[in-house]
C-alpha cells in the first residue's frame, strides 16, 4: 500500500516534524542544563571564582565580548553573570571561540599582528601598539609577517593573547589541542 497524503496530510506532517524538532531542542537544552547545573548559582546564573582573572573565571581566556554569536558551549545570555564578556561552561569552549575568532579574522585579510590585534583589541580599549609588540615578542612573529594559520602558530598567538588579557598563562598545550580538535 502506497501512502499519498492529501493537501492536509502534508500540513500535518509538517507540524509533526516541527513539534519533534522543538521537543528535541528542549530536551537537549535540559540535558545541557543538567550537565552544567553544578556551575549555576541558586538564581540560575553562572558561578565564578572572583579570585581568578576574569578570562579564567568566565572560561573565556580571550575576554571575548558578549555577542549574539551562538558559540558552542556558551553560557546562555540569561545565565551569564558577567554582563559584558561571554562565559563558557568549559575552558575548551572559550579557547575554541578565541581560535575561531582569530581564524575568521585572518581569513578576512587581517593576517598580520597589527591588523589582527587592531580588530581584536582596539585602541579605544587597549594599548594596541604595546599589545602587538608583546605578541610579536612572545610568538616570535615579525610584526608585519603574514600569519600562517597553522595549529602551532595559532597556539602561540592564543597563548600570548591569554597572557596579555589575564596577566598570566593558564592553559596547557593539551587544553589548546582539545579546543583545536573541535574547531
Amino acid at each position: 500500500m502506497k501512502f499519498t497524503p492529501n493537501k492536509y496530510g502534508y500540513t500535518v506532517i509538517g507540524i509533526v516534524v516541527i513539534l519533534i524538532g522543538v521537543i528535541a531542542f528542549k530536551k537537549r537544552k535540559t540535558i545541557m542544563n543538567s550537565i552544567h547545573a553544578h556551575l549555576l548559582d541558586n538564581n540560575g546564573k553562572f558561578k565564578v571564582n572572583r579570585n581568578a582573572p576574569r578570562g579564567q573565571r568566565n572560561n573565556n581566556p580571550g575576554n571575548l565580548i558578549k555577542t549574539n554569536i551562538k558559540w558552542q558551549g556558551k553560557v546562555e545570555s540569561d545565565r551569564n553573570s558577567d554582563g559584558h564578556f561571554e562565559q563558557f561552561y568549559e575552558m575548551k569552549y572559550g579557547v575554541r571561540a578565541l581560535i575561531k575568532d582569530l581564524l575568521n579574522d585572518i581569513k578576512k585579510g587581517k593576517n598580520t599582528l597589527p591588523k589582527l590585534i587592531s580588530e581584536f583589541a582596539p585602541a579605544h580599549e587597549n594599548n594596541t601598539a604595546g599589545y602587538i609588540q608583546r605578541l610579536a615578542k612572545q610568538t616570535g612573529l615579525d610584526v608585519d609577517e603574514i600569519i600562517q594559520p597553522t595549529a602551532s602558530i595559532i597556539e602561540a598567538i592564543v597563548k600570548a593573547i591569554i597572557e596579555v588579557e589575564n596577566g598570566k598563562q593558564f592553559i596547557t598545550s593539551n587544553d589548546f589541542k582539545e579546543a583545536w580538535n573541535i574547531v
